[in-house]
């Protein structure tokens, strides 16, 4: 509205009879920019595409930017208004021809050719009479094309309506540069004349520009975005509205956009709460429990994100799968993390962490509750990583944090199995009772040697199993832990 038709009046938004579309699109923006988001002008999207990371990235002509969602709110793409190709015409742009009204100041008074002979034109004539401009209108046509309404008033108020005449040419006079000859021809008698004014403004039309639109393999209907009720188009995670969509029933008002604007906003915020409830984050697995493990999620439909060590093989790229390398120094590997991508980590609903052997190295002191942690050591990278990860954690609503250990089973004096790794989740279960923002987390103990030695009454596994959640095998993990997952996103039953 502000570059198109900045002076258009605007007769059927809510709360105003009559508001200039420029004004109208300014205090929108000032509303927006007063909470704070950012709003980057001049620098078109020129693509959006979805990689493996499950990202959106938007390629911008000097930045790229990475979303969770997108919302395309274009209109019918860029605008670019359609130019009348004479000689001359290039050569004045931007100086004494101009396509759009800016400064209404700089058009006072003046001398004015308007070429065109729709809405547009006859509007812009009008309010320029009104600032006191001499105004001529060249229009190829024989009749205008604007409302009856407004033509027949243009006819009433402009100095001079030349219909059927066409721009062949424009200069500037000399000596004096502010002023400018425009030559136009009868198209029917070929009868030249030459005009002499200080301004020019050609409103022959606008050509969209929908090469952004066409880019995206989304479902489309005579050009326009086919949407649903929740303004959701084909590809999960894009929304749309305003002029950009098409739907039954559909009225091109600023009003209804503004409608399917709110509608959008509110699908994104229940498809980002979906997306995070469908994501699962698995540390530094063993090939294949953790093969086990993403084909499970993956094929439950669950974005699974697979944390890996430097050197260790990221295993076959599937659907709903990225793996990630973890990197020493870690605060390099976290600072050149994508800010969407640690966004998503931070408020994860479900994290399998694995301990691997080098949990038995931990110096365990008392009764194993105190631990230490060389986070210089690349062998205990994980538990550096996984110090650095609870410190970014804010997840939203009941969450889950699986611990599953490779420890240490050892006889006692009087022949009984001792479970180790039993005190060492402990105290990493203290971390989580500690921190405020992690009491969310539900911390389930799995100690993998349980399944590979003789049965441990002591180990923690053991003791899930006492408590009505058997687990008689390596095999039942990937199951066990995907039920578990899966009951987050369950909605409690109604009593009766």
């Amino acid at each position: 509205m502000r570059a198109l038709y900045p002076y258009k009046p605007v007769y059927n938004y809510p709360g105003s009879s009559q508001i200039l579309a420029g004004e109208l699109a300014q205090r929108m923006l000032s509303q927006v920019r007063e909470i704070g988001i950012q709003i980057i002008e001049g620098e078109p999207v020129l693509d959006i595409t979805r990689l493996e990371d499950g990202l959106f990235h938007l390629a911008l002509e000097q930045r790229r930017l990475a979303a969770r969602s997108v919302i395309l709110a274009c209109g019918m793409g860029l605008f670019e208004h359609r130019r009348l190709g004479v000689p001359g015409e290039t050569q004045l742009a931007d100086h004494m021809l101009f396509y759009t009204l800016s400064d209404l100041a700089l058009w006072k008074d003046k001398e004015v050719a308007v070429i065109g002979g729709g809405n547009s034109a006859v509007d812009n004539a009008l309010l320029l009479v009104e600032q006191g401009a001499r105004v001529t209108v060249v229009h190829r046509l024989p009749e205008f094309q604007a409302d009856a309404g407004s033509a027949a008033r243009l006819r009433e108020r402009c100095s001079r309506v030349l219909l059927g005449w066409n721009a062949v040419s424009f200069s500037s006079r000399e000596p004096a540069a502010h002023e400018a000859v425009m030559v136009i021809e009868h198209s029917q008698t070929g009868e030249r004349l030459s005009l002499f004014v200080h301004r020019i403004l050609v409103n022959i039309g606008i050509r969209p520009n929908s090469e952004l639109i066409e880019k995206i393999p989304l479902s489309r209907e005579n050009r326009l975005v086919k949407v649903g009720t929740e303004m959701q188009t084909s590809i999960p995670g894009i929304f749309a509205c305003g002029d950009v969509v098409s739907y039954p029933g559909k009225t091109r008002l600023i009003v209804t956009a503004l409608g399917e604007a709110a509608t959008a906003v509110n699908s994104v915020a229940r498809h980002l709460r979906t997306e995070e409830e469908k994501m699962v984050l698995i540390f530094f697995p063993p090939r294949r429990l953790g093969a086990e493990l993403v084909r499970s999620f993956t094929e439950a439909g669950y974005r699974t994100f697979l944390f890996v060590l430097p050197g260790e093989k990221a295993g076959h790229s599937t659907k709903n799968l990225l793996t990630v390398k973890v990197t020493m120094p870690l605060a390099r590997f976290w600072n050149n993390l994508d800010p969407a991508l640690k966004e998503m980590i931070g408020r994860s609903r479900a994290v399998v962490n694995f301990i691997g052997g080098d949990f038995s190295a931990l110096k365990v002191s008392g009764q194993g509750e105190e631990w230490n942690i060389d986070g210089t050591a690349s062998a205990q990278i994980r538990f550096s990583f996984l110090e650095l990860v609870l410190g970014n954690f804010s997840p939203k609503g009941k969450a889950l944090w699986f611990n599953l250990a490779i420890g240490r089973h050892k006889r006692n004096e009087a022949g009984g199995l001792f479970c180790n790794t039993k005190y060492g989740l402990t105290g990493l279960e203290k971390a989580f009772e500690l921190t405020p923002k992690l009491h969310n987390f539900e911390v389930i103990n799995i100690c993998l040697t349980y399944f590979t030695s003789m049965h441990c009454e002591h180990c923690v596994t053991e003791e899930l199993a006492a408590s009505g959640q058997p687990l008689t095998g390596e095999a039942d993990i990937p199951r066990f832990l995907l039920q578990r997952v899966e009951a987050l996103g369950e909605k409690p039953r109604p009593n009766t």
